[in-house]
């Protein structure tokens, strides 16, 4: 009885830190895209069909 008790404890605690992983990477990303660029000033360019930016 007891050895069953120990697996399902091991089971909740993993399933806790794969939502506790997941939840990480999710953040990661939208900090990620929600911080752009350390540039000051961004230059567009287009001409022709193309684009360009310069960041300085």
């Amino acid at each position: 009885m007891k050895e069953k008790r120990g697996k399902n404890r091991l089971r909740r605690w993993g399933r806790v830190l794969i939502v506790l992983a997941i939840l990480a990477l999710v953040i990661c990303i939208v900090k990620a895209k929600a911080g752009g660029t350390d540039a000051d000033q961004v230059l567009t360019i287009a001409d022709q069909g193309f684009e360009g930016h310069y960041y300085w």
